[in-house]
C-alpha cells in the first residue's frame, strides 16, 4: 500500500549571526511545526533541548560507513546510504509512524452506476498501459477522465436524464 508523503528539504537549524541564515532557520522551524514527521540529520549526539520546537523528530546520523559508532537512544537512527546500513530499520519505523497518521477509511460504493464507472476507468487506464500509438493512448486517457468526470463533475444533461429515467419510474 502506498502512502501520501511530501518531503521538504529545509535549512539546518542552528545558531547564526547571519541575517539570511536566521531567516532560513526560522522558516525551517515553521515548516517543521506543520509537518507530521521531521527527519533531522545530525553529525553528533546533541542536546535534545536544541530541538524542542521540532514536532515528531527522527534524528538521523548518516555516513555510518565512515563515522562508525552508534547513537543508542530512541528515535536516533544510524544509517549509511553507501552500504544500506540501518535503512530498513529507519524505513520500517517511518512507515509505522505514517500508518498511525493516515486515516483508515473503508470506502464502499453503493450505487451500481458508480461501480461501473470505476470499473470502466480502470479498464481504460489498463488499456493505456499497452504499447500503442500516442493518439490511441490519448484516447484511453480521455475516456478514463470522462468516466471519472461523471462521478465528480462535467456531466452532460443527457447523462443526468438517463440516470433519472433508468433509476426512477418517471413517465412510465
Amino acid at each position: 500500500m502506498g502512502y501520501p508523503v511530501k518531503f521538504v528539504d529545509t535549512a539546518g537549524i542552528r545558531d547564526s549571526l547571519d541575517l539570511i541564515e536566521k531567516i532560513g532557520v526560522e522558516k525551517a522551524i515553521s515548516t517543521s511545526k506543520e509537518s507530521d514527521i521531521n527527519l533531522v540529520f545530525i553529525n553528533e549526539e546533541i542536546d535534545m533541548m536544541d530541538f524542542k520546537d521540532i514536532k515528531d523528530p527522527f534524528f538521523i546520523r548518516s555516513k555510518q560507513d565512515i563515522n562508525g559508532g552508534h547513537f543508542k537512544e530512541k528515535y536516533f537512527y544510524n544509517i549509511s546510504s553507501k552500504n544500506n546500513y540501518g535503512i530498513d530499520v529507519l524505513l520500517k519505523e517511518l512507515i509505522d509512524k505514517i500508518k498511525e497518521k493516515t486515516p483508515n477509511e473503508n470506502i464502499s460504493i453503493s450505487r451500481e452506476r458508480h461501480s461501473k464507472c470505476l470499473i470502466n476507468t480502470i479498464q481504460h487506464l489498463e488499456s493505456s498501459q499497452k504499447e500503442k500509438k500516442i493518439d490511441i493512448f490519448a484516447e484511453d486517457i480521455r475516456m478514463s477522465v470522462k468516466c471519472m468526470s461523471s462521478l465528480f463533475g462535467g456531466i452532460d444533461i443527457e447523462d443526468i436524464l438517463d440516470i433519472i429515467f433508468s433509476d426512477f419510474c418517471i413517465g412510465k
